[in-house]
């Protein structure tokens, strides 16, 4: 049998629900329209009308309605594709690269619904400075819910009275909820690592996967899966794992939200850790087995591996668009020279009264700030001022980057509004140096040159056939079932799960860590004391990837835990392949197709 779970950007299993119907997907409440600046009824009717007709026609992947309600000098910023879009035509072509991300229902739409919650708008003139989120359920196969933030601005055509989007930029999974306004509960987060014998033939194999390595030494390689990492690790260094040909040799290393507490709960429920921790790849890390036996790490980046060198910051590349008025290309250029060197108040300086900000490099928690003092206490604690235990919630103990490099964006003057959007790069110190790619959106008034809007959100992703860290699997006795799952409940701190037929998982920030049943004397796995935990990575199309696999020498066993037959395994909603890599290890690509039917 063939288990499974969805990672869609973030989305998890729940359980199935019904097609989606010819009703309309989108929902505005009239409680949740906050409106300043004129009041033309007319006017703002048509562009409540406007505002859900884009999100209503991007959902039902409607081409020509998109192409519509777009300006033609359209500029858009998508998280899901992490890519700065300039034109319609342009914003156009990438759309059904965007809609890859989500399972479509039998009309050949995304199988989604949503409600748009906290709409604020500001008019100037025939321009609508737009701030809202979206809160979507849906799925075909699978069922899930999701929250995104969106700033928008749109315009008003005169002639054709009607308004058109000019600007876009988004952000999802979030983990916020929207009817209290309060931050959703921290969850854990967790990296990947493998046991290599060669480490350079590894590298050279994943490479068309992943692109290549994010850093390396002689006995470790690092590649970013869209916020997670994969290690691929010689036998010498992790002396606690070694590959076994054709079955699954991974361990995952968790970062929960709380090291210490998940540690010590860990511990009564059956987890043997070793005696001591051990340095890994810029981690403290505890390694230890859990009641089945498997291979597990806990990690956390401590205060000490912050460095005290003077970040770098490098303008690298120009802004296309339209030019930069001078007033506001220097405070965009004060606002990031503060930014890379966390001090707020000169952030602060530079903004409006009523500035909103969302960051989502460091958490997904939290959802817009909005005013000088809330945006000045989210700063605080993003640049590590905090002191709570939750270290994986700053820059600065995470990851101390030192050099900032704002490589092509683009500039946009769309009436009272000049939009300025980059691609950011960060690195860390030596010898890791982690690097974190984001895209960011900054929103100043044309007329004070203050920032109104700042949204940075993640945009790290493999650079191969890959397009992000699927999920991890456990394999787990039946006997040990019960014991196993109290086990990872305490490693991941209480994180919430999800059952599935002979599996569970749990949700985490960026992936889904799984336990599934399996039978040792035919599986092969689990084996006591030992790595056997399997990486499934998500791919646009599992044929093109099959390709792949076949030239670089690629196994395609059977684990009957896993799969039923060797090769392409086609089920409703997803096609998947386990295969080896150039060490043996067995690991699965998964596509997801959405559909309910063969």
């Amino acid at each position: 049998m063939l288990f499974c779970v969805i990672v869609v950007g973030f989305f998890v299993i729940l359980s199935n629900i019904a097609q989606a119907s010819e009703q309309e997907k989108i929902q505005l409440s009239k409680d949740d329209w906050h409106l300043s600046g004129h009041q033309d009824k007319a006017k703002t009717k048509a562009l409540q009308k406007a505002i859900v007709a884009w999100q209503e026609a991007w959902v039902r992947r409607d081409i020509e309605a998109c192409q519509r309600l777009l300006t033609e000098n359209v500029l858009m910023v998508s998280q899901n594709q992490a890519r700065i879009l300039s034109g319609r035509d342009e914003v156009i072509a990438a759309l059904p690269r965007e809609w890859e991300y989500y399972e479509t229902d039998d009309q050949g739409a995304s199988a989604l619904q949503g409600t748009l919650r906290h709409v604020y708008v500001e008019t100037r003139d025939n321009t609508a400075l737009v701030r809202y989120y979206l809160d979507v359920t849906g799925g075909n196969r699978w069922s899930f819910d999701d929250t995104a933030a969106l700033t928008q601005i749109f315009i008003h055509d005169e002639k054709q009275d009607k308004w058109q989007l000019a600007f876009s930029a988004d952000v999802w999974n979030l983990d916020y909820d929207t009817d209290s306004e309060q931050p959703g509960q921290a969850v854990f987060a967790y990296d990947y690592a493998m046991p290599v014998q060669n480490l350079a033939r590894a590298v050279k194999f994943y490479q068309p996967l992943l692109g290549a390595p994010e850093a390396s030494t002689k006995n470790v390689a690092v590649f970013e899966m869209k916020g997670s990492r994969l290690y691929l690790v010689t036998t010498d260094t992790v002396e606690l794992a070694r590959p076994r040909k054709g079955l699954p040799n991974g361990w995952p290393i968790l970062t929960p939200p709380h090291f210490n507490s998940a540690k010590n709960n860990a511990e009564k429920q059956g987890v043997e850790f070793l005696a001591k921790e051990r340095d890994f790849a810029g981690m403290t890390v505890l390694y230890g087995y859990e009641p089945s036996g498997n291979l597990v790490a806990l990690a956390r980046f401590s205060s000490g591996s912050a460095t005290a060198q003077e970040p770098v910051l490098r303008i690298t590349g120009t802004l296309s668009g339209d030019k930069l008025p001078s007033a506001i290309a220097t405070a965009d250029k004060q606002v990031w020279t503060a930014w890379t060197k966390g001090k707020v108040n000169d952030i602060v300086e530079y903004s409006a009264s009523n500035i909103a900000l969302l960051d989502t490099t460091h958490t997904r928690t939290q959802g817009w700030a909005v005013g000088e003092k809330k945006v000045r206490q989210r700063l605080s604690r993003t640049f590590g001022r905090s002191t709570d235990e939750q270290n994986t919630t700053n820059w600065q103990t995470r990851y101390p980057f030192v050099e900032w490099d704002l490589s092509e964006g683009n500039m946009r003057q769309i009436g009272a509004w000049v939009v300025v959007t980059r691609r950011i790069s960060a690195t860390g110190a030596p010898p890791w140096q982690r690097r974190l790619e984001a895209l960011d959106t900054r929103v100043f008034a044309a007329n004070s040159a203050t920032l109104a809007v700042s949204l940075t959100v993640n945009a790290g992703r493999p650079r191969g056939l890959a397009i992000e860290f699927d999920y991890a699997g456990i394999p787990v006795t039946p006997s040990t079932w019960a014991a196993t799952d109290k086990a990872l409940r305490a490693l991941t701190g209480g994180a919430d799960n999800y059952k599935d037929e002979y599996w569970k998982g749990f949700w985490g920030e960026r992936a889904v860590l799984g336990m599934f049943e399996t039978e040792p004397e035919t599986d092969k796995i689990p084996r006591d004391q030992e790595a056997s935990t399997y990486l499934s990575l998500l791919v646009s199309n599992v044929e093109t990837a099959m390709t792949h696999l076949k030239a670089a020498g690629a196994k395609f066993p059977v684990i009957p835990a896993i799969n039923s037959k060797s090769g392409i395994s086609k089920h409703p909603g997803y096609h998947q392949v386990l295969f080896t890599d150039s060490e043996g290890n067995a690991v699965v690509l998964t596509q997801y197709t959405g559909r309910s039917t063969r």
